[in-house]
Order: structure tokens, then sequence, then C-alpha cells
């Protein structure tokens, strides 16, 4: 049986999501068994998750996934370059994952591996430095490199390209014997139009959810659990003002002087959209300052960044999770994680999001500290 790896933030999980690894497993063959790599409580956007992270690895495991592990927040708040590349790493260290598929907006595989193999081509590099020594920002230097040499270069102005170009980049650079393979996403409604729905309180935000997913949405929602970043603003902010000029100088991505920004506006900034409209400036897009805050309010730094997953940690499973989970263990180099309270050296920086995380419940009695080393994976019955 194969089995196939997908990088997922599922943040919530919806239709489109269980297309996707509907569409993968008939791809493959149909008997398949799906491994997901998911973001934990801290997603790319430099955002709390909408959902705990065990929540919504139960959903993905009700909706077609066989084994949830998490993404290392290290990894998750990471520019799409060095997303990928960590995740990536995390599936290939398994050593069980056959293939790996991701949605992509063109759903070509070929144009997205000319577009990788261009990317990394020492004429990109050598146009791409030309044009930040004009002062453009990395990423728009890097656009406008390829738009020189590659009559695809469109396709990394959408997202789900971009990061499907770094993919196949990642799995080049760790020679991988895992085969890629892409699912266009046709018309399938966005996570954060979903995200929105249910900011509002719109019942009609399950309407985009599988039915047997919704059970899992509909026990947080009424549980007061479904996290709000606004919610966790004056504990992201207090653990800024109290950092200093040498810890932002430790964050990953803080050149271009944006960890020198952070560092003077941090300490007087009011409110997290006071600070980042203080801190962006073209050089320093508000994704990345996003990201770069939380960095700095969970403790992340550039050596952190640049380390490989230590582990492989489990956030859900049925029955065939289990299975994989024991040839895993022969074949992986990583320890494989249940206990969190028997990795805390491993886990510390996922223990500090999840105490981050709980701040944007709405009810003080689900924001203690420590939940990290309590919660056990969810163990989904087979049907």
């Amino acid at each position: 049986m194969k089995t196939i790896g997908i990088i997922c933030e599922y943040n919530p999980f919806h239709l489109g999501h269980a297309r996707h690894i509907e569409l993968s497993r008939a791809a493959a063959g149909g008997d398949c068994a799906v491994i997901c790599a998911m973001s934990g409580n801290i997603t790319q956007r430099g955002e709390l998750a909408v959902f705990n992270k065990h929540a919504r690895a139960e959903a993905a495991v009700r909706c077609g996934a066989d084994l949830v592990l998490e993404l290392p927040a290290a990894v998750t708040l990471a520019s799409a370059e060095h997303f990928a590349h960590g995740a990536v790493q995390l599936l290939n260290a398994l050593g069980v994952c056959d293939e790996m598929s991701f949605g992509s907006e063109c759903g070509d595989l070929a144009r997205l591996e000319r577009v990788a193999e261009t990317l990394t081509s020492d004429e990109c590099d050598e146009l791409t430095r030309s044009a930040l020594a004009t002062g453009l920002p990395y990423a728009e230097s890097r656009q406008r490199a390829l738009n020189a040499l590659s009559p695809d270069a469109s396709l990394l102005r959408s997202p789900n390209n971009l990061l499907a170009v770094h993919y196949v980049i990642a799995l080049r650079a760790l020679n991988s014997a895992i085969t890629p393979r892409t699912v266009r996403r046709e018309g399938d409604i966005s996570a954060s139009a979903v995200r929105e729905l249910l900011r509002r309180n719109d019942p009609s935000a399950l309407e985009y959810v599988p039915a047997a997913a919704r059970p899992v949405f509909d026990r947080e929602l009424a549980a007061g659990r479904a996290a709000i970043h606004s919610h966790a603003e004056v504990a992201i902010l207090s653990r800024l003002r109290v950092s200093s000029p040498e810890a932002f100088a430790q964050l990953p991505d803080g050149g271009d002087g944006l960890a020198e920004r952070l560092a003077r506006f941090a300490p007087t900034a009011a409110t997290l959209d006071e600070l980042t409209e203080r801190v962006k400036t073209k050089r320093h897009a508000m994704s990345r300052v996003k990201r770069a805050i939380l960095c700095a309010a969970i403790g992340i730094t550039a050596e952190d960044a640049a380390t490989p997953p230590p582990t492989a940690r489990v956030l859900a499973m049925n029955g065939t999770g289990r299975a994989l989970l024991r040839e895993i263990a022969h074949k992986s180099e990583l320890p494989i994680v249940t206990k969190p309270s028997a990795a805390k050296e491993h886990l510390r920086l996922e223990s500090a999001a999840t105490d981050l995380f709980v701040f944007g419940y709405a009810e003080a009695k689900d924001r203690a500290g420590g939940v990290e080393w309590t919660t056990s994976p969810v163990v989904v019955p087979d049907v």
C-alpha cells in the first residue's frame, strides 16, 4: 500500500481539503494511506489558528487522513521557501512516504518543475542580487529575475503555486525518493473565507465543512474554543515589551532592518495593528512582520529556524495511522512522540506557542498554561 504525504494547515478543514485528499488517493491508485504534516496552533500567516491543533487534526482524520503529525512552530513561522523545506524534511525523514501531494492553482506539475529549475539556477541568483542592490525586497527581486528568465514566471504570484514550486525545490535539495503530485484547486472556498464567517458567528461557515468534521467544530464552538487573535493581543504585546534588542536581533528572517524596527516600536505600540503598521515597509511585507512578531513572542530564534524538525509529534490517527506509526518507528530518522511530557526538551517552542494560543479563547477557564504536556493524540475509531 502506498503512502501519500500532505503538508497542510487545515485552518479549518473544509470541503476543498477533503476533495484534495480524495483526488490524491484516487490518483495514487485508491488503496493508500495519508499522512498529513500540519501546522500547530500558530499558522504561517503569523496568526493563531481558529481551532486548536488537536481538533483540526481530529477533523482531518475523520475526513480521510490516517495520521496527522505536527509541523514545528519554527517551521510554520517561516517564509514560504523555508516553510516548504522544513515540512518536506519532516515527511522525508519518516521513511515511508511514496508520494507527496499538494494543491496548486495551475495543476500542472511539469510547469511547476520548470519554474523550480529556473528559480534555483545561477542566472536567477545573479539577477536577484542585482535587483536587491536597487533596494527592492527579496520577494520582488526574485520575481523580477524569474520574469526575465521564464514564460511561466507569473505562476509564483499565486500562493499555492508558490508553495508548490518550493516543495519541488525542497524534494530535489534533499535528494528525496518521494514523488511529487499536484492537484488543481478549482473553485474551492478558501479557509480564510470560512474563518471570516466563524469570526462573525455566521452559522453558514459549517456549510463548507464536511459532514464528518462538523461535530468536531460544533463541539469547539459550543465550548467557546474558537481562538480569536485579538484576544491574545495583550499577551503578545506584553512579551514583546520585555524583550531586549539582543533578543530581537536573534529572530529568524529579521534582516534588512526588521529586527531593529521591532525593537524600536514594540515597547510603545498599544495594539498589534499599530505595531505592524509602524514596522512594515516596502522591504518588510505585512505577513513577514506578523511572523516575526509571533517568533519574538514565542522565543523562536534564527538557530531554531535553521534546525531540522527534531521529532515526529503525533496529533491524531486512526487504525491505519497506528499501523503506519509502527512502520515509521522502524524507518524514521526522527523519534516518534505520542507522550509530549516525555519530550519536553524538543517541544519547548510548541509549549510556548500553545501557552500563547490559549489566550485567544473567550473564557478564562480555558486559558490555563501547560496544557501542551497533558494533551494526548486523538485516536479516531475506524468506521
